[in-house]
């Protein structure tokens, strides 16, 4: 590639200037993951998992096997996909706390609903074998039934996501390409592409999910099973099938509109097509002067970028399918990323399993050397006199099997003795222990025992031995769970503008009743989440500068923009596997009954219960509206004394109120100890 080859072809240039691009900036990207001090391991990580390795052994000896890194792999990733789907979306404007709520409904019906933590965990399981992994979130309109789509996430390897010109930071939102390549089986990609089919040629006659399975079966067949097989067919060609590979190439093209005319972007009758005028035209504003003209302004670069969200060229190894706009609203690569052993220098960081080989290996061939020496005690080398005894006998004989009979002339000398003294197959208990000790080194190395506290933390009653175990965690696991916080934190917003984007009314009433209206339902532009007019219109149409059925300046692609920002998807840190969160909820609970001023909904929110009730509804429904609603604790709990007060409820939190009437007082247990009682 030449310096003047790093940018893309216009989207006006051929299609084989395009397809030479992409091909070469593709061989680039696979060259720098190549590069990748970890890259070799991928291979040798997997096979660790799936088998045996490459332990060549001999017939006779034992092929004991004991795949301890699988072992702790899954327990490892199935502890870390075993989140607490309560995070959520936040916002510091008021004026769309209700848009919050619907989409913190929606977040939790999706996730559960479509088995996203399946997803996650196979984005876990490439993380954990092979160095890194992704899921993708999109929206399949299939996904339930032919017509009623949803919110999909795929799951993709370290070879599949090929990123170029990524910077020092590893971001792949900043790479100036990141290419997907989706494997996909033939007779699929032509019912995606039906008018494209002579781009469609099949790159591979086999997956390459099954190739190294059946190569791996064949090993062990004899050539006439791999030739004839069963039924006198190949084998070999009985389940294999042709794949294409499809590649999605988002490129962050800073092209602008420098001719006369606007152009039309995105597909025609989708809801991410646009309008780009001209750099240096006149544009409305949407405000109107005194005489009630409405007034305009010259176009800015960022107004006549041709691609504002980003662009999305897909294509295969034959020609290009798509180029223009990518579809979704909130402009990022739809890639989320995960690593559990990542370093600064390594884009792809390391296996989990890349330190265990040895310790696999070296264990394994204890084992099988203890059940060698089991095996050879109970069947050992002997020798026989063959004058005494004949070969056909010998043949029979199974010193395994009880209850045996050998006629011999025992006054001719022994017909049958060891060759080796019976003691050689002794195991020293030192080797047993030793294999024991390596065991635990390797779940030491990979950190199993302290991924294992927060799976047997989980099971404890509260108190001290469940924090106790808690503090068992250790830094390696609340390091893995607070890089899947910045992975679970870019899927959340992610998610959050296909929501927006996808999810319209009739959905979101069929999921969540009346509960998912919106205002925003029955603007000017009805029927999306989406407001009609940016946040300044709808300032000046409230200050009557602006006519409310005025066309807003901004297309809905921009509008969108503007309202996915309007709030944000919040974790709070080391909460994603309960790894803090008891001691701060007990310590909330004790300084609540303590009377220290906080609010009941902090304390709510803390402890995890949803729907505690809004406070600016509470306020409506006693006739407070007047009552403003602080943001800071202190103000929220002078609040929550008025709300009592209104409520006639008072005294501390747990105890009831006192009364201005006189008591009396009232001997217990024998005179031992008296009470004050209250007079109603």
């Amino acid at each position: 590639m030449g310096m003047s080859d790093y940018l893309a072809p216009r989207f006006t240039a051929k299609s084989d200037d395009k397809l030479g691009w992409l091909r070469e900036a593709t061989e680039e990207g696979e060259a720098f993951l190549k590069s990748q001090r970890s890259w070799r391991d991928v291979d040798k990580a997997i096979e660790l998992i799936d088998g045996r390795g490459s332990d060549r052994l001999p017939r006779n000896q034992s092929d004991l096997h004991i795949n301890m890194t699988k072992r702790d792999v899954r327990e490892s990733v199935a502890t870390l996909a075993n989140m607490r789907p309560l995070w959520g979306y936040k916002t510091d404007n008021s004026r769309f706390k209700q848009l919050t709520e619907i989409l913190n409904k929606l977040l939790l019906a999706w996730y559960l609903g479509t088995f996203a933590d399946r997803a996650v965990r196979k984005g876990l399981q490439w993380a954990a074998v092979g160095c890194a992994g992704y899921v993708s979130p999109g929206w399949q309109s299939d996904l339930w039934v032919t017509g009623r789509g949803d919110i999909a996430l795929k799951d993709y390897g370290p070879r599949d996501v090929i990123p170029l010109q990524i910077g020092k930071d590893h971001d792949l939102q900043r790479a100036y390409a990141v290419t997907i390549r989706d494997e996909t089986p033939f007779n699929q990609a032509c019912a995606k592409f039906p008018t494209q089919i002579d781009l469609l040629d099949p790159d591979r006659n086999a997956p390459t999910w099954m190739r190294k399975g059946i190569r791996r079966v064949q090993k062990f067949l004899s050539p006439v099973l791999q030739q004839f097989g069963a039924g006198g067919e190949r084998s070999s060609d009985a389940t294999v099938f042709p794949t294409v590979d499809i590649y999605r190439t988002y490129i962050l093209d800073l092209t602008y509109n420098d001719g006369p005319n606007p152009i039309i972007m995105g597909e025609p009758g989708t809801n991410f097509a646009y309008s780009v005028p001209p750099i240096g035209s006149d544009i409305p504003t949407g405000v109107y002067d005194s005489a009630g003209h409405l007034t305009y302004r010259k176009a800015t670069l960022e107004d006549a970028l041709l691609f504002p969200i980003r662009r999305l060229i897909k294509w295969t190894n034959q020609g290009v399918l798509y180029d223009n706009s990518a579809p979704d609203w909130h402009g990022k690569v739809p890639i989320v990323k995960f690593e559990l052993d990542d370093w600064p220098w390594s884009y792809l960081g390391n296996s989990m399993a890349q330190d265990s080989d040895s310790i696999q290996r070296s264990a394994n061939r204890l084992a099988r050397a203890i059940d060698d020496s089991a095996n050879a005690r109970l069947d050992p080398a002997i020798q026989f006199d063959e004058t005494l005894i004949s070969q056909g006998l010998m043949d029979r004989f199974n010193p395994r099997v009880g209850g045996q009979r050998i006629k011999t002339n025992m006054q001719m000398g022994e017909g049958i003795k060891p060759v080796f003294n019976p003691a050689q197959y002794d195991v020293p208990q030192w080797t047993t222990a030793w294999v024991d000790s390596l065991w635990e080194k390797m779940h030491y190395l990979m950190g199993t025992r302290d991924i294992q506290a927060i799976a047997k933390a989980r099971q404890l009653p509260a108190g001290d031995s469940l924090e106790k175990m808690m503090e068992l965690a250790g830094p390696i696991v609340t390091d893995m769970s607070r890089n899947m916080e910045r992975s679970m934190r870019d899927l959340g917003e992610m998610v959050k503008g296909d929501f927006m984007q996808y999810y319209d009314l009739k959905r979101r009433v069929q999921i969540l009743g009346r509960d998912g209206v919106t205002e925003e339902d029955f603007d000017y532009d009805p029927g999306n989440m989406i407001p009609s007019h940016l946040p300044d219109e709808i300032a000046r149409i409230e200050l009557k500068q602006m006519l409310p059925d005025a066309p807003s300046r901004a297309s809905i692609v921009e509008r969108a923009k503007a309202h996915i920002n309007s709030c944000y998807f919040h974790i709070t840190p080391n909460s994603l596997h309960q790894i803090t969160q008891l001691t701060r909820k007990l310590l909330n609970i004790q300084l609540f009954k303590a009377g220290f001023p906080i609010d009941p909904w902090w304390v709510a929110e803390s402890m995890d219960i949803p729907d505690f009730g809004d406070p600016e509804k509470i306020r409506v429904i006693l006739g407070m509206e007047n009552l403003p609603i602080p943001s800071d604790r202190m103000g929220r709990w002078i609040m929550w004394m008025e709300l009592q007060a209104k409520l006639g409820i008072g005294g501390k939190p747990g105890r009831p109120g006192t009364s201005q009437a006189g008591g009396a007082v009232k001997q217990k247990d024998g005179g031992a100890r008296s009470t004050q009682t209250q007079t109603k």
